[in-house]
């Protein structure tokens, strides 16, 4: 076979490719030849796929036709970080419903102890009113008055304050842990909500990614099926001409020739139309 044959010349996007896949590609196109020249349609068919997915894998997801030229590029869906609408709005809205419970049952908790406080200061005031009445009694009994009976008096009202001042204190125990513990569910919902949230992502994007590589499979399919069309349209051109007669337009089109390609070929086979 003729090295010189523009059948066997790498394009120069082919000649961008590693050493070794320019050997593969080469080695397709003479088989590629040789098949056409023996007429072996299912030969060229081969050849012209064992170029084609050399290219594809060479160039890493570029591909390119039988000529090297580049069809088009396959990159990966570049992942977004955000959710699509209906998703994201389906988690704010239930992460606004679990903070809302949240809020609700801290708030009911305070309630509580609210009522807790009141009950007891309440009690402590009974307290207070109940040992005077009873210190009142015993002066009376005793016929104490004056300062020594109002000293008397001063300790219920002592400890009643005292009595409150604990229960104040308390109660600003209760509602630190009451937030303390709030804080740490609201913390823990964010983070369940960012983890899902995280998740869904991860799984659009999946699925945005095989959505597209599926339709860029698709696209090589129909790109490999044009070409196969080609190769064998190219085929009976170069027949014909080799034959002595003259292609059709539509012939020269599905060969993706123009007459005037025609004629240069024929002219290098000493041929004449």
């Amino acid at each position: 076979m003729n090295e010189n044959d523009p059948r066997l010349q790498l394009s120069e996007a082919d000649k961008k490719l590693p050493a070794s896949s320019q050997q593969i590609i080469l080695d397709a196109k003479k088989a590629y030849a040789a098949a056409e020249d023996a007429g072996d349609t299912a030969g060229m068919e081969k050849a012209s796929n064992t170029a084609n997915l050399e290219r594809a894998n060479a160039q890493n997801g570029f591909l390119a036709d039988r000529y090297g030229n580049y069809v088009g590029a396959i990159t990966p869906k570049t992942t977004t970080n955000e959710l699509s609408g209906s998703t994201s709005n389906f988690l704010t809205n239930q992460q606004n419903k679990a903070q809302n419970l949240l809020t609700n049952q801290k708030n009911s908790q305070k309630a509580s102890v609210e009522a807790q406080v009141k009950n007891l200061q309440q009690q402590a005031y009974l307290q207070k009113v109940k040992e005077l009445g009873n210190l009142n009694k015993i002066n009376a009994l005793k016929g104490q008055t004056g300062g020594l009976a109002e000293s008397t008096l001063l300790a219920p009202t002592a400890a009643y304050r005292n009595t409150l001042n604990e229960i104040g204190a308390n109660q600003m125990e209760a509602n630190r842990q009451i937030d303390q513990a709030a804080d740490a569910q609201e913390l823990q919902l964010a983070i369940d909500f960012a983890d899902k949230a995280l998740s869904q992502m991860n799984l659009e994007n999946q699925m945005q990614n095989q959505n597209y590589w599926n339709q860029q499979n698709l696209d090589f399919s129909r790109e490999q099926y044009r070409d196969n069309r080609v190769d064998s349209a190219l085929s009976l051109v170069m027949n014909l001409i080799a034959g002595g007669a003259r292609p059709t337009d539509e012939q020269l089109q599905a060969a993706n020739l123009t007459r005037e390609q025609a004629d240069a070929i024929a002219q290098q086979l000493n041929r004449n139309f």
